[in-house]
Protein backbone atom coordinates (compact mmCIF):
# COMPACT_ATOMS: atom_id res chain seq x y z
CA UNK A 1 0.00 0.00 0.00
CA UNK A 2 0.96 3.05 -0.72
CA UNK A 3 -0.47 5.35 2.15
CA UNK A 4 -3.00 3.02 4.91
CA UNK A 5 -5.04 3.94 7.55
CA UNK A 6 -5.58 2.03 10.59
CA UNK A 7 -8.91 1.85 12.41
CA UNK A 8 -10.94 0.16 15.00
CA UNK A 9 -14.46 -0.51 14.24
CA UNK A 10 -16.89 -3.44 14.39
CA UNK A 11 -15.11 -5.52 16.58
CA UNK A 12 -11.89 -5.70 14.12
CA UNK A 13 -8.59 -3.79 13.59
CA UNK A 14 -8.48 -2.61 10.34
CA UNK A 15 -6.03 -1.32 7.32
CA UNK A 16 -6.98 0.16 4.46
CA UNK A 17 -6.12 2.58 1.59
CA UNK A 18 -9.41 4.92 1.71
CA UNK A 19 -9.42 6.88 4.78
CA UNK A 20 -12.75 6.45 6.67
CA UNK A 21 -14.62 8.10 9.65
CA UNK A 22 -13.70 5.59 12.62
CA UNK A 23 -10.94 5.12 15.67
CA UNK A 24 -7.75 5.11 14.71
CA UNK A 25 -6.01 1.69 16.18
CA UNK A 26 -2.20 1.12 17.10
CA UNK A 27 -2.36 -2.62 16.56
CA UNK A 28 0.19 -4.84 14.47
CA UNK A 29 -2.05 -7.18 13.50
CA UNK A 30 -5.16 -6.53 11.48
CA UNK A 31 -8.48 -8.52 10.86
CA UNK A 32 -9.49 -7.05 7.87
CA UNK A 33 -7.64 -5.03 4.85
CA UNK A 34 -9.44 -2.54 2.43
CA UNK A 35 -7.94 -2.20 -1.10
CA UNK A 36 -8.30 -0.08 -4.27
CA UNK A 37 -8.10 -3.28 -7.05
CA UNK A 38 -8.90 -3.60 -10.57
CA UNK A 39 -10.85 -6.87 -10.92
CA UNK A 40 -13.32 -8.84 -13.44
CA UNK A 41 -17.01 -9.02 -12.64
CA UNK A 42 -19.31 -10.86 -14.91
CA UNK A 43 -22.82 -8.67 -14.80
CA UNK A 44 -24.39 -9.57 -18.13
CA UNK A 45 -26.90 -11.08 -16.02
CA UNK A 46 -27.64 -8.02 -14.18
CA UNK A 47 -26.71 -5.28 -16.80
CA UNK A 48 -30.45 -3.72 -16.37
CA UNK A 49 -30.24 -3.76 -12.57
CA UNK A 50 -28.92 -0.73 -10.73
CA UNK A 51 -27.20 -2.80 -7.78
CA UNK A 52 -26.31 -6.63 -9.04
CA UNK A 53 -24.22 -8.96 -6.71
CA UNK A 54 -23.74 -12.32 -6.86
CA UNK A 55 -22.36 -14.68 -4.06
CA UNK A 56 -21.09 -17.74 -2.25
CA UNK A 57 -19.79 -18.99 1.46
CA UNK A 58 -16.21 -17.14 1.00
CA UNK A 59 -16.96 -14.53 -2.01
CA UNK A 60 -19.31 -11.93 -1.98
CA UNK A 61 -19.41 -9.40 -5.26
CA UNK A 62 -21.38 -6.56 -6.18
CA UNK A 63 -21.82 -3.82 -8.51
CA UNK A 64 -23.29 -0.45 -7.75
CA UNK A 65 -23.84 1.04 -11.13
CA UNK A 66 -21.77 4.68 -11.27
CA UNK A 67 -20.21 4.26 -7.72
CA UNK A 68 -18.48 0.70 -7.40
CA UNK A 69 -17.37 -3.03 -7.26
CA UNK A 70 -16.61 -5.00 -4.14
CA UNK A 71 -15.09 -7.97 -3.58
CA UNK A 72 -15.71 -9.73 0.14
CA UNK A 73 -14.11 -12.53 0.50
CA UNK A 74 -12.89 -15.28 3.65
CA UNK A 75 -14.02 -12.43 5.90
CA UNK A 76 -10.45 -10.61 5.89
CA UNK A 77 -10.62 -8.67 2.32
CA UNK A 78 -12.45 -6.21 1.06
CA UNK A 79 -11.51 -4.86 -2.67
CA UNK A 80 -12.83 -2.14 -4.15
CA UNK A 81 -12.97 -1.25 -8.12
CA UNK A 82 -14.48 2.70 -8.10
CA UNK A 83 -16.38 3.80 -11.41
CA UNK A 84 -14.68 6.88 -13.23
CA UNK A 85 -16.04 10.25 -10.98
CA UNK A 86 -17.52 8.15 -8.67
CA UNK A 87 -18.44 9.86 -5.20
CA UNK A 88 -16.31 8.93 -2.54
CA UNK A 89 -18.49 9.47 0.06
CA UNK A 90 -21.27 7.39 -1.65
CA UNK A 91 -18.30 4.78 -2.33
CA UNK A 92 -17.93 4.98 1.86
CA UNK A 93 -21.85 4.52 2.28
CA UNK A 94 -21.94 1.38 0.81
CA UNK A 95 -18.52 0.28 2.07
CA UNK A 96 -19.85 1.02 5.71
CA UNK A 97 -22.89 -0.13 5.46
CA UNK A 98 -23.51 -3.58 3.33
CA UNK A 99 -20.05 -4.55 2.83
CA UNK A 100 -18.87 -4.37 6.15
CA UNK A 101 -22.66 -6.47 7.10
CA UNK A 102 -21.66 -9.21 4.73
CA UNK A 103 -18.17 -9.52 6.20
CA UNK A 104 -19.26 -9.82 9.52
CA UNK A 105 -21.53 -12.28 8.64
CA UNK A 106 -18.48 -14.41 6.83
CA UNK A 107 -16.41 -14.06 9.64
CA UNK A 108 -19.35 -15.70 11.78
CA UNK A 109 -20.19 -12.92 13.42
CA UNK A 110 -23.67 -11.56 14.92
CA UNK A 111 -24.36 -7.69 13.36
CA UNK A 112 -27.84 -6.32 14.70
CA UNK A 113 -29.12 -3.83 12.61
CA UNK A 114 -29.76 -1.23 14.99
CA UNK A 115 -28.31 1.36 16.93
CA UNK A 116 -26.29 0.42 20.12
CA UNK A 117 -27.10 3.15 23.08
CA UNK A 118 -25.37 3.11 26.80
CA UNK A 119 -27.65 3.45 29.77
CA UNK A 120 -26.07 2.74 32.99
CA UNK A 121 -22.93 1.33 31.13
CA UNK A 122 -24.61 -0.72 30.01
CA UNK A 123 -25.48 -1.24 26.23
CA UNK A 124 -29.38 -1.40 24.37
CA UNK A 125 -29.46 -2.21 20.92
CA UNK A 126 -32.97 -0.30 19.25
CA UNK A 127 -34.04 -2.12 16.33
CA UNK A 128 -37.27 -1.65 14.17
CA UNK A 129 -38.20 -1.63 11.08
CA UNK A 130 -38.04 1.44 8.43
CA UNK A 131 -40.27 4.15 9.95
CA UNK A 132 -40.92 2.23 13.36
CA UNK A 133 -38.82 5.27 14.94
CA UNK A 134 -35.56 3.52 16.19
CA UNK A 135 -33.64 6.21 14.88
CA UNK A 136 -35.75 9.10 16.30
CA UNK A 137 -35.49 7.42 20.04
CA UNK A 138 -31.75 6.59 19.99
CA UNK A 139 -31.13 10.22 18.44
CA UNK A 140 -33.35 11.66 21.16
CA UNK A 141 -31.54 9.60 24.05
CA UNK A 142 -27.60 10.80 22.71
CA UNK A 143 -28.94 14.41 22.57
CA UNK A 144 -30.00 14.21 26.10
CA UNK A 145 -26.68 13.04 26.83
CA UNK A 146 -26.30 9.19 27.21
CA UNK A 147 -23.63 7.90 25.06
CA UNK A 148 -23.80 5.82 21.34
CA UNK A 149 -21.96 2.86 20.70
CA UNK A 150 -23.34 2.47 17.03
CA UNK A 151 -25.54 3.75 14.45
CA UNK A 152 -27.39 0.99 12.03
CA UNK A 153 -25.05 -1.38 12.44
CA UNK A 154 -24.46 -3.24 15.73
CA UNK A 155 -21.43 -5.91 16.12
CA UNK A 156 -21.92 -8.32 19.22
CA UNK A 157 -19.02 -10.34 20.84
CA UNK A 158 -19.57 -13.28 22.64
CA UNK A 159 -16.27 -13.60 24.77
CA UNK A 160 -14.91 -16.75 26.45
CA UNK A 161 -15.42 -15.51 29.63
CA UNK A 162 -18.89 -15.74 28.96
CA UNK A 163 -19.56 -11.60 28.44
CA UNK A 164 -21.70 -10.83 25.67
CA UNK A 165 -20.37 -6.85 24.32
CA UNK A 166 -21.67 -4.61 22.34
CA UNK A 167 -18.56 -3.42 19.63
CA UNK A 168 -18.21 0.46 18.71
CA UNK A 169 -19.01 0.98 14.70
CA UNK A 170 -17.92 4.73 13.55
CA UNK A 171 -18.80 8.07 15.04
CA UNK A 172 -21.22 9.18 12.64
CA UNK A 173 -24.92 8.89 12.60
CA UNK A 174 -27.63 9.04 9.81
CA UNK A 175 -30.92 10.87 10.80
CA UNK A 176 -33.69 12.26 7.94
CA UNK A 177 -35.14 15.61 7.89
CA UNK A 178 -38.53 14.21 9.68
CA UNK A 179 -36.72 13.21 12.39
CA UNK A 180 -34.24 16.16 12.95
CA UNK A 181 -37.39 18.96 12.48
CA UNK A 182 -39.02 16.74 15.57
CA UNK A 183 -36.08 16.85 17.53
CA UNK A 184 -35.33 19.93 17.14
CA UNK A 185 -32.29 19.61 14.78
CA UNK A 186 -30.98 22.32 12.74
CA UNK A 187 -30.39 20.91 9.54
CA UNK A 188 -28.89 24.25 8.18
CA UNK A 189 -25.27 22.77 9.37
CA UNK A 190 -25.49 19.47 8.74
CA UNK A 191 -23.71 17.35 5.54
CA UNK A 192 -26.47 15.31 3.52
CA UNK A 193 -25.64 12.10 2.87
CA UNK A 194 -25.07 10.65 -0.48
CA UNK A 195 -28.49 9.00 -0.47
CA UNK A 196 -31.85 9.32 -2.84
CA UNK A 197 -33.96 10.05 0.93
CA UNK A 198 -33.55 13.26 2.55
CA UNK A 199 -31.12 12.31 5.17
CA UNK A 200 -28.14 13.76 6.62
CA UNK A 201 -24.48 12.81 8.44
CA UNK A 202 -24.00 14.09 11.79
CA UNK A 203 -20.45 13.63 13.54
CA UNK A 204 -21.44 12.38 16.56
CA UNK A 205 -17.97 12.28 17.96
CA UNK A 206 -18.51 13.80 21.36
CA UNK A 207 -21.16 11.37 22.16
CA UNK A 208 -19.15 8.03 21.10
CA UNK A 209 -17.48 5.51 22.89
CA UNK A 210 -14.38 4.68 21.43
CA UNK A 211 -14.77 1.16 23.52
CA UNK A 212 -16.99 -2.25 23.68
CA UNK A 213 -19.66 -2.02 26.53
CA UNK A 214 -21.60 -5.32 28.32
CA UNK A 215 -24.93 -5.28 26.23
CA UNK A 216 -28.15 -5.45 28.20
CA UNK A 217 -30.75 -6.61 25.84
CA UNK A 218 -32.00 -5.42 22.45
CA UNK A 219 -35.68 -3.32 22.46
CA UNK A 220 -37.74 -3.70 19.19
CA UNK A 221 -40.05 -0.62 18.64
CA UNK A 222 -43.00 -1.05 17.30
CA UNK A 223 -46.03 1.30 16.13
CA UNK A 224 -49.24 -0.10 16.61
CA UNK A 225 -52.90 0.75 17.34
CA UNK A 226 -52.32 1.60 21.29
CA UNK A 227 -53.19 4.39 23.26
CA UNK A 228 -50.32 4.46 25.39
CA UNK A 229 -46.33 3.20 25.12
CA UNK A 230 -45.77 -0.23 26.38
CA UNK A 231 -43.03 -2.28 27.21
CA UNK A 232 -43.29 -5.88 27.23
CA UNK A 233 -39.89 -8.69 27.75
CA UNK A 234 -39.81 -11.28 25.46
CA UNK A 235 -38.10 -14.89 26.53
CA UNK A 236 -37.47 -18.20 24.81
CA UNK A 237 -38.33 -18.44 20.65
CA UNK A 238 -40.06 -14.88 20.65
CA UNK A 239 -36.36 -13.80 21.81
CA UNK A 240 -34.34 -15.78 19.14
CA UNK A 241 -36.55 -14.54 16.35
CA UNK A 242 -35.92 -11.15 17.18
CA UNK A 243 -32.47 -11.62 17.27
CA UNK A 244 -32.64 -13.92 13.76
CA UNK A 245 -35.22 -11.19 12.28
CA UNK A 246 -33.06 -7.91 13.16
CA UNK A 247 -29.61 -9.55 11.48
CA UNK A 248 -27.53 -6.25 9.81
CA UNK A 249 -28.05 -7.36 5.82
CA UNK A 250 -30.45 -10.21 6.35
CA UNK A 251 -31.30 -10.79 3.08
CA UNK A 252 -28.07 -12.34 2.32
CA UNK A 253 -28.14 -14.35 5.62
CA UNK A 254 -30.80 -16.61 4.09
CA UNK A 255 -28.70 -17.09 1.20
CA UNK A 256 -25.43 -18.12 2.42
CA UNK A 257 -24.32 -21.42 3.64
CA UNK A 258 -24.25 -20.79 7.05
CA UNK A 259 -22.36 -23.65 9.63
CA UNK A 260 -24.39 -24.47 12.91
CA UNK A 261 -21.92 -22.59 14.64
CA UNK A 262 -23.36 -19.02 13.25
CA UNK A 263 -26.80 -20.55 14.79
CA UNK A 264 -25.27 -21.98 18.50
CA UNK A 265 -24.62 -18.36 18.75
CA UNK A 266 -27.85 -16.54 18.07
CA UNK A 267 -29.00 -19.23 20.65
CA UNK A 268 -26.32 -18.18 23.13
CA UNK A 269 -26.84 -14.77 22.86
CA UNK A 270 -30.36 -15.08 23.19
CA UNK A 271 -29.97 -16.58 26.30
CA UNK A 272 -27.28 -14.26 27.66
CA UNK A 273 -28.99 -10.85 27.01
CA UNK A 274 -32.96 -9.44 27.51
CA UNK A 275 -35.28 -8.45 24.71
CA UNK A 276 -38.53 -6.05 24.71
CA UNK A 277 -40.67 -5.01 22.10
CA UNK A 278 -42.11 -1.50 22.97
CA UNK A 279 -44.90 -0.55 21.02
CA UNK A 280 -45.49 3.12 20.47
CA UNK A 281 -48.80 4.63 19.27
CA UNK A 282 -48.87 5.73 15.64
CA UNK A 283 -49.26 9.18 14.63
CA UNK A 284 -48.17 10.33 17.81
CA UNK A 285 -44.80 11.43 19.18
CA UNK A 286 -44.30 9.97 22.37
CA UNK A 287 -40.11 9.61 22.80
CA UNK A 288 -40.21 11.13 25.93
CA UNK A 289 -42.36 8.54 27.63
CA UNK A 290 -40.41 5.44 25.42
CA UNK A 291 -37.21 7.20 26.78
CA UNK A 292 -38.45 7.33 30.63
CA UNK A 293 -39.85 3.51 29.80
CA UNK A 294 -36.30 1.91 28.46
CA UNK A 295 -33.99 3.94 31.41
CA UNK A 296 -36.34 2.78 34.05
CA UNK A 297 -35.66 -1.04 32.84
CA UNK A 298 -32.19 -0.84 32.63
CA UNK A 299 -31.53 1.33 35.65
Amino acid sequence: MEKSYTYYMLGMNIISEIELPGIVSTSLDYDLKIIISKFNMDTEKGKDYKTFYTMNENEFLCDIRNVAKYKISGGSLIEIDPYDQADMELIIVYLLGTCMGVLLVQKEMIALHGSAIVINRQAIIITGQCGAGKTTLSTALRLKGYNILSDDISPVMLLDSGQVMSAPAFPRQRVCHDTAVKLGIDTNFLQRACSEDLKYNIDISAEFLEHPVELFGIIQVIPGDVEDVALTELTGFEKINLIKSNIYCKEFYYRMDFKPSYFKKIINLARKIHAFRLVRPIGEFTVEKQINLLVNVIE
